[in-house]
């Protein structure tokens, strides 16, 4: 690690100002303990939230005047354990102090980045993240994606031209380029830059994109004409030179790395947007043979396989894949909530209600407690659907009040649970409002396309988006904002 061969190498000499530091854990190491024990013990520190022994452990790092570097990571992990600190000023003083000495040196920056995230200093967050766009850009560009996203959720929304000008220029810098994430940036930027007019700019982002799914859903939006011949152009005849491209890229990612979960997530999302569910389902020999113990990552491993399942037709055999990891505790573990919930979704909008029912009773304690507004709002929809398809009529109207005064939580969710209840004119009443806000713009455009896209199955409320959408005000507003994809870019399976 940079930080270690620096300061291993750093004659010790006069120690960086001391900002008041508390006396250090009796655990802790010596002065005179070897920088890589010193360092270890305070990234432990750091992000086990002990800050106090965080900052008396940075300043026990030996430095050499001459060495400007290593004074300046030595600043930037004190800087770091005052933030914890609420110490802001001074935290402020370190880092523009540690830019001073050693403007090339990017780690200070990125350590900042990552505990403004972790004490959700969220302003802090973003002027760190700025700098490293444009000082810094290969380490902007090997940014975690789960890192992002959570800055990118809790980060204010009130600044939103300085929102867009880090999307666009994270997508100028290849961001992601050889993962799912790299063309959802690329596609955010460029509907940013056409909102504002540079229908050029977002022309030259175009080359980013090579998921299907993220193709297709710009050449359904009519505020994309402009791009539409060039991604037309790109994307080929059924868009086989896009999933071509994605397929290309995620079998060589895979063989790099064939031990790392996420490219075999990657490998099979690709062969789902190329229609190849044989592919992607043959993929399942390559999880763990006890799916039971298994981590994060193989656990989105394993639900991309089951979904490719149920595309494929073969529920039970999703539900058996789903119920493979079994019933653990999900403190701490918020993934598996989410592997529960697509077993619910696998089961209910293939109408296996009878199947579903015991599942959602005992689902529904845990969202209730542990699952975030639209989650909850979520498995509303399902519970709603599935007491309407079993005739349970009095659990159903017992959620109806919630499912509909949460409506802005998750107005897709919504409009799909009316539809199971065939509740063609509340479903209406609830799509005409979520149309002032334009994120769910994207949502309708694709629900009411007369073929499925790349992502879409049939449901037990997909049968009734035709009948919403001959409604006059919802045709009206379809009519304003999309067309129907034209047949010649719908992904046909090899």
């Amino acid at each position: 690690m940079a930080l270690i061969s620096l300061l291993v190498t750093a004659l010790a000499a006069a120690a960086i100002g001391n900002p008041q530091e508390p006396s250090a854990s009796t655990s802790a190491p010596t002065a005179t303990a070897a920088p890589e024990d010193i360092f270890d013990a305070y990234d432990d520190s750091l992000y086990s939230g002990r800050y106090a022994e965080a900052l008396a452990l940075a300043s026990k790092l030996p430095t050499n005047s001459g060495n400007r570097s290593g004074r300046a990571l030595v600043l930037g992990m004190q800087g770091a354990a005052l933030l914890g600190l609420n110490r802001e000023e001074e935290s402020a003083k370190l880092f523009a102090q540690a830019d001073t000495l050693a403007p090339q040196e990017p780690f200070p920056t990125k350590l900042r980045f990552r505990i403004a995230l972790l004490t959700k200093n969220f302003d802090v967050a973003a002027d760190a993240i700025d700098r490293m766009i444009a000082r810094y850009p290969d380490v902007a560009r090997e940014l975690q994606w789960r890192t992002f996203v959570f800055f990118l959720t809790n980060v204010s929304k009130s600044d939103i031209r300085r929102n867009e000008d880090r999307l666009i220029a994270l997508a100028r810098l290849g961001y992601g380029a050889d993962a799912d994430h790299g063309d959802q940036i690329a596609e955010m930027a460029v509907g940013a830059l056409v909102k504002r007019g540079d229908d050029a700019g977002a022309r030259e982002l175009l080359p980013y994109i090579d998921q299907p799914r993220a193709a297709q859903t710009l050449l359904i939006q009519k505020r994309y004409a402009a791009l539409w011949p060039s991604l037309e152009q790109q994307a080929g005849l059924h868009l086989k030179k896009m999933t071509a491209s994605s397929v290309s890229n995620a079998e060589r990612g895979y063989a790099a790395a064939p031990s790392d979960p996420i490219k075999l997530v990657q490998l099979v999302e690709a062969y789902r947007g190329a229609g190849r569910l044989d592919d992607a389902i043959a993929l399942r020999a390559k999880l763990p043979a006890t799916l039971s113990k298994a981590d994060e990552k193989f656990g989105w491993a394993m639900n991309s396989i089951a979904l490719a399942l149920s595309e494929k037709g073969k529920i039970g055999e999703a539900d058996q894949l789903f119920a493979s990891l079994g019933d653990a505790d999900h403190e701490g573990r918020e993934w598996r909530l989410n592997m529960k919930m697509n077993r619910l979704e696998s089961l209910v909008t293939a109408g296996r209600f009878e199947r579903a029912l015991p599942l959602l009773e005992q689902t529904q304690a845990v969202v209730q407690s542990a699952g975030n507004a639209h989650a909850q709002q979520m498995i509303r929809r399902l519970r709603y659907c599935t007491y309407h398809r079993l005739a349970m009529t009095d659990k159903a109207s017992a959620i109806l009040p919630d499912l509909l005064g949460k409506a802005t939580d998750a107005p897709d969710a919504t409009i799909d649970a009316l539809l199971c209840a065939n509740d063609i004119d509340k479903a209406e009443v609830v799509a005409k409002a979520a149309l002032a806000d334009e994120a769910f713009e994207v949502k309708f455009v694709r629900m009411f396309q007369p073929d499925m896209l790349v992502g879409q199955s049939p449901t037990v409320w997909s049968t009734q988006w035709p009948k919403l959408r001959a409604r006059p005000s919802i045709a009206a507003a379809y009519e304003k904002l999309a067309r129907d994809l034209p047949k010649q870019f719908l992904v046909k399976a090899p």
